[in-house]
């Protein structure tokens, strides 16, 4: 989970994260250099609860949230991936749920869930209509054409599926994402899925999606050498 200025909601997330029935886990969090108080709010979670660790990106890794993905996986420990933002939400029995279908069909390199959407309106929560499809027929095929929705924290993976390839491009500033689920699903296609929504998503004015929205300029060359290489 990389994170940064995020101390007013990446507390919530955490909670979530603490609430799990699987009990079994390790959450890696990546802090970008923050410059509020993230680092008191998440040591408050680290120092009582000793499966959550803290770690600073190191200088010498390229500032953004893909660097801070790519080095919490590298000091992971578990033999499955669940990567998360520090401002979204998962219901109780998200990895429960997720590890117990990994576990009981080998053959499975990931399972994927409804996502569920939310905002926060006057201090209260506001539920959104929309769920995501995650229903296929081809998963890769279904996933390039936009047909259903696999985001960064949609799956857990088996951690073997990311062996021998490189993870977040730390060049890109968008479509990072799709790069690398496309690259991932285009090898693996064993996927399977659950009908139930165990995750939410906040939507908020500050994101990357709704910044490269208002001025797509900025960019565009990423998202075109990301199109580009799904269709190679």
């Amino acid at each position: 989970m990389p994170t940064y200025n995020r101390a007013h909601l990446i507390g919530e997330t955490l909670e979530s994260i603490q609430a799990q029935t699987y009990t079994d886990w390790e959450c890696v969090i990546v802090d970008d250099g923050s410059s509020d108080h993230t680092a008191e709010v998440v040591t408050t979670f680290s120092t009582s609860d000793p499966r959550f660790k803290y770690h600073l990106r190191p200088a010498d890794r390229t500032k953004g949230g893909n660097a801070c993905r790519n080095y919490g996986f590298e000091l992971s420990e578990g033999e499955y991936v669940h990567f998360f933002d520090d401002d979204d939400l998962m219901e109780p029995q998200n990895l429960e749920q997720k590890v117990s279908l990994l576990e009981q069909q080998p053959e499975v390199d990931y399972v994927l869930c409804p996502m569920r959407f939310f905002t926060v309106k006057d201090g209260k929560q506001e539920d959104l209509p929309q769920i995501s499809n995650i229903q296929f027929k081809d998963v890769f095929r279904d996933y390039v054409l936009g047909l259903i929705s696999i985001w960064t924290i949609t799956a857990l993976w088996r951690k073997s599926v990311f062996e021998g390839q490189p993870l977040f491009d730390e060049a890109l500033s968008i479509t990072q994402d799709l790069e690398l689920i496309s690259r991932t699903i285009y090898r693996n296609r064993k996927a399977a899925t659950l009908e139930e929504p165990l995750l939410w998503v906040r939507k908020n004015a500050n994101s990357i999606r709704t910044n490269f929205l208002k001025d797509p300029e900025s960019r565009i060359d990423d998202y075109l050498i990301v199109k580009e290489r799904v269709l190679n």
